[in-house]
Formats: C-alpha cells, sequence, structure tokens
C-alpha cells in the first residue's frame, strides 16, 4: 500500500472515530428528537375550578331575599384550608363564623373543622363545636358536629349535645340539657328532639 493510499484509510477511520465519538457525546447529553404535538387552545368552559389551599381564608355567602335585596347569609373566617374559590365551597381548618337569618346575624360558632358548600346551601361543622347565640342572646350549644341548613334555617347538632341558657344580667345559666341530638332554628330560639 502506497502512503497516499494510507492517509486516505486513516481519514476514513477517523471521519467513522469521530462520527461514533459525536453520537456518544450527544446521547449522553440527553439530546433526543423530540415527535411534533400540536396544542388546542383551550376553550373557555373548560377552565378547571380554581383551588385555593391557603391560609387566613375568609368566606362571605349572600342571597337575595323575596323581594330581591341582596342580604349576608354566612360570614367565615379560618385559619387555614383548602377552598374552591368560584363557588365558595371546601374544607377549612380552625374556623369560626356567623349564620345570618333574614340578613341579620344570629348565631356565632367556631370548630376545629368546617366544610362549606355553596351549592346545597349547607356547613357541616365538626370535631367539637361552640354555636352562641347573638341575636337574642343566651343560648350556648357544644356538640361533635352540626349542620347548618340555609333555606330551612336550621341548624342540627349531633354527639354529645349540651345547650344552656343564660339570659341578659344573669351570671349563672338558668336551663341547660343535653341529648345525642337536637334541631333549632338559625336563632336557638326553637328547639326539638328526636
Amino acid at each position: 500500500m502506497s502512503s497516499p493510499e494510507i492517509w486516505a484509510l486513516r481519514r476514513r477511520w477517523l471521519a467513522k472515530l469521530a462520527a461514533v465519538l459525536l453520537c456518544t457525546v450527544l446521547l449522553l447529553a440527553g439530546c433526543r428528537v423530540r415527535q411534533r404535538t400540536s396544542i388546542k387552545p383551550k376553550k373557555s368552559n373548560d377552565v378547571p375550578p380554581i383551588n385555593i389551599n391557603s391560609r387566613g381564608i375568609t368566606v362571605n355567602w349572600q342571597a337575595k331575599n323575596a323581594v330581591g335585596i341582596t342580604q349576608p347569609v354566612l360570614d367565615l373566617k379560618a385559619r387555614d384550608g383548602k377552598l374552591e374559590a368560584q363557588n365558595q365551597s371546601g374544607l377549612l381548618g380552625k374556623a369560626d363564623g356567623v349564620f345570618y337569618m333574614n340578613g341579620k346575624p344570629k348565631a356565632h360558632f367556631d370548630a376545629p373543622y368546617v366544610k362549606a358548600n355553596r351549592e346545597s346551601n349547607r356547613v357541616v361543622a365538626f370535631g367539637g363545636v361552640t354555636v352562641i347565640s347573638l341575636d337574642p342572646p343566651g343560648a350556648k350549644m357544644t356538640a361533635r358536629r352540626i349542620v347548618w341548613i340555609f333555606e330551612k334555617n336550621s341548624i342540627i347538632a349531633t354527639g354529645n349535645v349540651y345547650l344552656t341558657w343564660t339570659p341578659k344580667g344573669e351570671a349563672l345559666p338558668v336551663a341547660h340539657g343535653g341529648a345525642e341530638q337536637m334541631t333549632l332554628n338559625t336563632d336557638m330560639q326553637k328547639l326539638t328532639i328526636p
């Protein structure tokens, strides 16, 4: 073999070696061929609900009364929780709030956990709940769980329910009692025990 032929073989061999090294470097670098994907624009009605995981959550429900005037229904504050922003529903922790009746604050409650559902207009508080009447004042109820139903204007309390009545000006309760379940209206003036 002549010298020019040897040099030609060496060049071909070096070119093949360079191609192999280049492929190896590209593989090690993670380079890969991407497939083409088409991106379809989202339709406006396909917007997912916005969930808020936060601290310091405030919820204010309102509804129109019989003559069309918007009135408050529920004020709720929670230390933390998860809330679906569009419908103001979710599970909240360390919460307290006010139930309204005819646009007026009637009862204050606090609970370790509250599940608010705007679609059904219900609030479920659990984990040890305290409810205190605001207008008229004097009633205090404790229970493991309550369900407040806005349309029925009622609070259904279950689990070691205990109710006291302390009229204005009295230092101690003048009436008290307990049951496994009680149903009260929102201002805590009417009571039934099943």
